[in-house]
């Protein structure tokens, strides 16, 4: 197994590396930032298998709600669980962090663009996964 995990905040999607030759016990050491705006309350986390010359496989997803997030602004390395076709098929752990606009709004604007009218946020990721095989 050649596992990936594919992180989607809204709209924004992020992709790990690909943790070859690590089997069903994958430890990326990754940091994703996303911008966030008022809208965004949970965070998609996907885990594929890198397959060459053929489409990847599906390994299991999860949602995590992200309104702690916002208040506590840090949540440790926790394990969450994956599923597949709605049964568990093993964990990933995951630290979350979030970093409120300079003016205090939670959560706020993204920065897209780099003008003055929108706020830098971010959210940062660290990540451990055990599959089922």
């Amino acid at each position: 197994m050649d596992p990936y995990v594919v992180i989607t905040c809204k709209k924004q999607q992020k992709k790990s590396t690909v943790a070859t030759a690590m089997g069903s016990n994958p430890e990326w050491n990754e940091s994703f930032v996303f911008g966030v705006s008022d809208d965004v309350n949970e965070l998609h986390v996907m885990i594929m298998d890198k397959d060459t010359g053929s489409k990847d496989d599906f390994v299991g997803e999860l949602t995590i709600p992200l309104k702690t997030l916002f208040v506590e602004k840090k949540l440790p390395p926790m394990k969450y669980n994956v599923l597949r076709n709605k049964k568990y098929h093993g964990e990933i752990k995951l630290g979350l962090t979030f970093t409120p606009a300079a003016d205090g709004r939670s959560p706020p604007a993204a920065m897209v663009d780099g003008t003055s009218r929108v706020a830098r946020s971010s959210m940062y990721f660290k990540y451990k996964c055990t599959l089922l095989a």
